[in-house]
């Protein structure tokens, strides 16, 4: 087993599968618009059990202002921005302005360059994250679809019996009405608000900075998940984004509401104008600076409440979103704009870095796992980053993107299939190593084609197959 130092002082947590150091007690074009609605929470930390935080390590000496160093436990915050690029925030080097409380945060934050999303659309993408299974194995294989099985151990459910306090923040109550998707959480908070125009995070942002006043006064550790609706269509952030970063001389009508984009692209003979894209992908910057901005004041609280350097925080997205790169708006296609998604990770002690191998969403329930001593379910197929985080390489590996009906499957060389629909003008080849926007289809290369269709489906069997097994079917 493998042993690094992560913390500040004394601190020291084992990084390998199963480790129990510090381990605390117990081509429709059709956009849909947002899924929130208002209701009653209950109170920021109103539930949970009380736990023991760890006991302090021989080893630590006190620190430079004579305190002993904190040895216990460590709190896991996971933080998903709905419909957030990874091509469209500072720290992976876009150009505009948008992120700089991320892009500061981010300085000692593990960089993943290249996160894959197990989906396209939010609700199997969240379950993947929840249950670290693939789409085919957890049976969430589309929109709407809620997590239909219980004989997954959840993320949230392992933390939970290793004596966390687990919560769930979020705004989107289609969640709820879709099925059950918290499994395993002490906590369930739908937050309220007026969410004028769709735009939601500075109420979000309200709530999860109670919560975590009312959770740092507690015994036990935490595992949070908060889950911000902005940036997802409609893009309609408030006055002083919404515009910001539209070029004066832009002449598109669009408004950000996938209504009169709808209305408007359904026109006869109305053409999609480059200022259409330039526009929206304004408008979508103002969202992400507007998410930016109240996701700088949960930072300013971890670290006023003097929980930062004993947090693990995760920042990832479950999907992104097209604009017209492939004659598409929205994310309703495979293609790298809408499953190449963030992933930051900050652990206390650990320096910052970009990692460059290819990892998927199903990594990260062991990782975090590994990250904080718990043991991971043995279900979890994903493999723990934590040895990337401290310069160890990643043997390549191939990654399965959707279900059955439709899909994206990346091979360990890069080269992407990707079967949209199961006629000749649903299927694209790429090869990702030398054409990561997907500008040239090699779907003409039948035999190139042949034996990527035989990889897919050899993946898709393998999850099918994992899901049969824990089913006991």
């Amino acid at each position: 087993m493998r042993r690094f130092k992560l913390g500040v002082g004394g601190l020291v947590l084992s990084l390998g599968a199963g480790c129990a150091a510090n381990k605390p007690a117990a081509n429709d074009t059709t956009i849909a618009a947002s899924e929130q609605t208002d209701t009653e929470p209950a109170t920021p930390g109103e539930t949970g059990s009380p736990g023991e935080t760890g006991s302090p390590d021989e080893t630590g000496s006190p620190d430079e202002t004579g305190e002993a160093p904190y040895t216990g436990p460590l709190n896991v915050l996971v933080v998903l921005v709905d419909t957030l690029r990874a091509d469209h925030i500072q720290s992976m080097g876009y150009p505009v302005e948008n992120t700089p409380n991320l892009l500061a945060w981010s300085e000692d934050a593990v960089i993943f360059e290249r996160m894959i999303s197990q989906d396209k659309n939010t609700t199997p993408s969240l379950s993947s994250i929840f249950t670290g299974l693939w789409p085919s194995t957890h049976g969430c294989c589309g929109q709407g679809q809620g997590q239909p099985d219980h004989a997954f151990e959840t993320m949230a459910e392992i933390f939970q019996a290793s004596g966390y306090l687990t919560a769930t923040l979020y705004k989107a109550a289609a969640l709820d009405d879709w099925g059950d998707f918290w499994e395993g959480f002490d906590e369930r908070h739908l937050v309220p608000g007026d969410n004028v125009d769709g735009h939601s995070a500075e109420e979000l942002t309200d709530y999860t900075v109670a919560w975590l006043e009312a959770a740092s006064e507690r015994d036990e550790p935490f595992f949070a998940f908060v889950h911000y609706l902005d940036p997802h269509l409609p893009y309609r952030a408030p006055d002083e984004y919404y515009e910001r970063f539209v070029p004066a001389d832009n002449t598109s009508t669009l408004d950000g509401t996938p209504e009169q984009m709808n209305e408007l692209f359904a026109t006869p003979g109305y053409t999609i104008t480059d200022d259409d894209i330039e526009r929206m992908l304004a408008l979508y910057d103002g969202e992400i600076a507007y998410w930016d901005e109240h996701f700088g004041r949960v930072l300013d609280a971890l670290e006023g409440l003097a929980i930062d350097d004993r947090t693990v925080v995760a920042i990832l997205a479950d999907h992104g979103d097209q604009f017209y790169e492939h004659a598409n708006w929205s994310h309703l296609q495979y293609h790298q704009e809408v499953i190449h998604v963030p992933l930051l990770l900050r652990v206390p002690g650990v320096e910052g870095r970009r990692v460059t191998d290819r990892v998927q969403t199903i990594d990260l329930p062991p990782t975090l796992a590994d990250l904080t001593g718990v043991t991971p379910a043995a279900s979890w197929p994903g493999r723990s980053l934590a040895g990337a985080m401290v310069g160890e390489a990643l043997a390549p590996t191939d990654i399965l993107v959707g279900d059955a009906d439709a899909h994206a499957f990346i091979n360990k060389d890069g080269l992407k299939y990707i079967l949209h629909q199961p006629t000749p003008n649903g299927v694209r080849l790429y090869d990702l190593e030398v054409d990561p926007l997907e500008e040239n289809d090699l779907v003409q290369n039948v035999e190139l084609l042949d034996q990527m269709r035989a990889e897919a489906a050899a993946a898709i069997a393998a999850a099918e197959a994992l899901r049969a097994e824990l089913l006991d079917e």
